[in-house]
């Protein structure tokens, strides 16, 4: 996504020589490190709240990005501290907005996320046996099929989320003090 799709240079966004970069919940820095390496004199400045992803972020910008500065703190529209929620074996989906999962995805089936799953893996890499996958998923034998066979690993993912799932409280800082503070 963010290499090969430019999924971050999209809508009108464009980087040029000695752009001003700040990547916002930069996880481990992969953007950073792709800004580093793409744009000439770019100066990054990488947000990571959460303090093992920071750790990794730091260790990435030190060796891939080195004019690039980590920040241990979130961005967010007022500063203070926030609750932000993560599975440490799935960082990229840490979130302080835990209630978007709560919507109307929450109840969808088996068969439509796995159909989902398909049609963007699809987008990336199309592949005739992925159509064939999603139209048997939209039969009602094949869904019935895939909840039994699926079943005891949804049940695992539950397990495992209420195991695993992690509250940390973290500090923010605004956008504003943010840029300030970086000149």
């Amino acid at each position: 996504e963010i290499v090969t799709e430019r999924t971050y240079e999209r809508h009108g966004i464009t980087l040029g020589d000695g752009a001003t970069v700040f990547d916002v919940g930069a996880n481990i820095g992969l953007f950073a490190v792709h800004v580093a390496r793409t744009v000439p004199g770019a100066r990054i400045h990488a947000f990571e709240p959460i303090p093992y992803l920071f750790e990794a972020l730091s260790r990435n910008i030190a060796e891939h990005a080195p004019a690039a500065r980590p920040h241990n703190i979130g961005i967010a529209d007022r500063a203070g501290e926030a609750v932000f929620e993560l599975d440490r074996f799935a960082t990229i989906a840490a979130t302080m907005h835990p209630e978007v999962f709560d919507g109307p995805t929450a109840d969808a089936s088996l068969a439509a996320w796995a159909s989902a799953g398909l049609k963007d893996l699809d987008t990336v890499t199309p592949q005739p046996w992925m159509r064939v996958m999603r139209a048997w998923l939209n039969a009602p034998v094949a869904r019935a099929g895939a909840l039994l066979l699926l079943a005891p690993l949804v049940l695992a993912l539950r397990v495992r989320k209420a195991i695993f799932l992690q509250r940390l409280r973290l500090p923010l800082e605004t956008l504003s003090d943010a840029l300030a503070e970086s000149g």
